[in-house]
């Protein structure tokens, strides 16, 4: 019975990535601040929900690519983030939220995509 454990604890995985997805209001007019306050809260919940089971997301193709593009966005969301350039690492905050603001059609897209790639690998009401 331990595989029907893990498929259980994949399905409340994929619930909790699915309601962070589903909450960020990504719109293009989103004011920048408050679209970036969005972008870090759907970063932090995102990875609270894989954070005790973190092989299991992996192992996951679909958990794995919402782990995945979180972690990009925690990128794009953290100034000081060791990924960044360093020339980036100093960016205030209203340049960061300009910058995110240009990017949101595309978190959007990849948003949408990643909602349907969830909501067939994982269906609510399961």
């Amino acid at each position: 019975m331990p595989e029907l454990g893990r498929a259980d604890r994949r399905q409340s995985i994929a619930d909790l990535m699915r309601s962070a997805l589903a909450s960020t209001d990504l719109r293009s007019s989103v004011a920048p601040d408050i679209a970036l306050v969005a972008l870090r809260n759907l970063v932090a919940k995102v990875l609270a929900a894989a954070d005790d089971d973190l092989p299991l997301v992996i192992d996951s193709d679909v958990l794995g690519d919402v782990y995945g593009f979180a972690a990009m966005v925690n990128k794009s969301v953290a100034p000081a983030h060791p990924a960044r350039r360093p020339n980036d690492r100093s960016i205030s905050a209203p340049e960061l939220a300009k910058r995110l603001h240009d990017r949101l059609p595309g978190f959007a897209a990849r948003r949408t995509e990643l909602l349907a790639q969830l909501d067939a690998t994982y269906p609510t009401g399961r």
